[in-house]
Formats: structure tokens, C-alpha cells, sequence
């Protein structure tokens, strides 16, 4: 995607315009028989062979296939805080990584953790096409080679606690947020960050993610827009405003074309909404869908999965399509 700079527009939508366009996102929603579990949901992950799985406060890993409704659970000794999937492409196809007190890996196939790598605690990671994958603990980057059990690279990434990080494409550069209020980008076999940007004393940066050309990042705050960089010339290509949004698991969904080309940008807020951008017209008003049917409380997360789209709402997991 050639590098383009967006009219940015920032101005607040009524709520005369929410209710215009609610209903017009989603639809066909049904709803997941997923037991229930009495702990609190602290990471929901889906992968490409529709699988959910969700890990609980109480160290509970609950694995789902919602194509054949089938299940099984499985609990850690260690505490548990969050998960990644392999990357589909790799050589350790099916597999979940855990993280908390130590890196553990849950076998899919055989249905229990077939090993663990003694590390500090770690907050979150991501993992590559060449079986690596990233820790956050505290403000360092753990990289790990998970084939042979070895670190291959640390970084002293931020200078407060790491909130997320993840890969681009070719698993060779990776993206983080932390609570200093920074995104930054890092070459994983390199020491220092190549750029930081969105750094704000007004706001925590939530969440950032490479779009598929790896050039542009989508950056997400608690109180500001999203924000589309080129992380390469460090330059604010098009922001997309968002309303209600205080929650650090809650981040956007890039939809792209049969081209690979991103059109438009999935994202909720706290008041159990749904906005649709128009990825190249940021100045368009997006489409807002309402989701009273999960409550106020507990406000809805929101993944892809291949063709479907799951909703996680308080005590429910729905499938639905995109109408458009």
C-alpha cells in the first residue's frame, strides 16, 4: 500500500448518527454452547482451524473447536496471565503458548503442556513463522527460540511495564506498547528501537499492530483516535475517532480485500458498540452497530477468525458474519 496522507477528522458523531447506522455491521449471530466457568476470563486467543481458546484466573486453560463442538480443559501449576497461538505457517503447527511465571507450550493434538521455559513473569508475547517467540517481562523483550529452548536476544524496550507486543508479517520486526505511553518498533535480532511514536503524557498507548505491508502501524490509546502511522517515516497518516474507550484488551481488527489490501477497520468501545471505518476515507462516518444483548457491565471483545467473527460479552461467546 503506497503511503497516502489522510484529511484527518477528529469532530465527535452525535448519537443521532449511532442510532441511524446501528444494525448494519453484524448479523446471523449464534451463540457458542461454551461451558461455563466460574473464574474470570483474563485472555481470549482464536486461530485459523477455530479453535477459542480462553484462559481463566484460576490458572484454567479451556480449549474449544467450534466447527466439531468439541472441548477439553486443562490446568497449569503456574500462573497463567495471557496466550498466542504458533504462527500457522511454522513448524510447530498447533500448539499454545502460555505466559505468566514461565513460557509453557500446550500441546493441541495431545491435550496437555509438553514443556516450559523457566523465565520471570511474563506479561505477553507473540510468536513468528520461525518458531520465535517474544516475552514482555516487565520492560525487557525476551526473545526465544523455542526449538532449541534458548534466548537468542534482550531488549530494554520501555521504561515502564510492556502492555503488548507483537510481530509484523515476516516476524522480523516487532511492535510494543507500555505504560510510559509509547508504541515502539524493534528489529528482533537488533538492541534499540528503530522508531517511537504516540508517546503522550495524557494517555496510555492500548495496543499496536502492523498492517500487512509492515510499513503502517494502527495505534490505539485510551483517549485519543486510532491513529494509522508509517512507522518508517514516523509520520500520522489518517486518525479514526472512538468513543468510550478506557479498556486495554479491546483492539482493532484490519479487514482486508481478496488483494490484501486494507479496507475498513473493526473496532468496539466500552458502551458495547461496534464502529466500521472506511480504512482510505477516515473523514467518512463510520457505521455503528449496538450490542445491548451482552450487557453494560462488562463491555465486548471482539476477534476474527477465518470468515467468522466471535463477540466475547459477559458470560457468552457469539458467532456472527459481517453483512457486507
Amino acid at each position: 500500500m503506497k503511503s497516502q496522507i489522510f484529511q484527518i477528522n477528529c469532530t465527535t458523531r452525535s448519537g443521532k448518527m449511532q442510532q441511524e447506522t446501528n444494525d448494519q455491521i453484524f448479523g446471523s449471530f449464534q451463540n457458542l454452547q461454551i461451558p461455563k466457568q466460574e473464574s474470570v476470563c483474563l485472555d481470549v486467543q482464536c486461530c485459523n482451524n477455530q479453535i477459542i481458546a480462553s484462559i481463566y484466573k484460576n490458572n484454567k486453560i479451556a480449549i474449544y473447536n467450534y466447527k466439531t463442538n468439541t472441548n477439553f480443559e486443562i490446568e497449569s501449576e503456574k500462573l497463567l496471565y495471557s496466550s498466542t497461538f504458533s504462527h500457522p505457517d511454522s513448524l510447530n503447527k498447533n500448539q499454545l503458548y502460555l505466559f505468566g511465571q514461565s513460557i509453557q507450550i500446550l500441546d493441541l493434538e495431545k491435550q496437555i503442556i509438553s514443556h516450559q521455559i523457566n523465565t520471570e513473569f511474563s506479561y505477553c508475547g507473540d510468536s513468528n513463522i520461525w518458531n520465535e517467540v517474544c516475552v514482555a517481562n516487565e520492560k525487557t523483550l525476551l526473545f526465544w527460540d523455542i526449538r532449541q529452548k534458548l534466548p537468542f536476544n534482550c531488549i530494554l524496550a520501555h521504561s515502564m511495564q510492556i502492555t503488548q507486543c507483537k510481530y509484523n508479517e515476516t516476524g522480523r520486526y516487532i511492535t510494543t506498547t507500555g505504560l510510559d505511553n509509547c508504541a515502539r518498533v524493534f528489529d528482533s535480532y537488533g538492541t534499540d528501537s528503530l522508531v517511537t511514536i504516540c508517546g503522550s503524557k495524557k494517555t496510555h498507548t492500548t495496543s499496536s499492530q502492523f498492517i500487512r505491508d509492515s510499513k503502517h502501524l494502527i495505534v490505539s490509546t485510551l483517549e485519543q483516535p486510532l491513529g494509522l502511522w508509517d512507522w518508517v517515516e514516523c509520520n500520522l497518516v489518517a486518525q479514526y475517532k472512538i468513543q468510550y474507550q478506557n479498556r486495554f484488551f479491546i483492539k482493532p481488527i484490519v479487514i482486508y480485500d481478496e488483494k490484501g489490501i486494507p479496507n475498513f477497520i473493526l473496532y468496539p468501545n466500552d458502551a458495547n458498540q461496534i464502529y466500521l471505518f472506511n480504512f482510505l476515507k477516515p473523514d467518512d462516518k463510520p457505521l455503528i452497530q449496538q450490542l445491548d444483548q451482552f450487557g453494560n457491565d462488562i463491555p465486548v471483545r471482539l476477534l476474527k477468525n477465518d470468515e467468522d467473527y466471535l463477540l466475547f460479552g459477559k458470560n457468552d461467546i457469539i458467532k456472527c458474519k459481517r453483512k457486507f
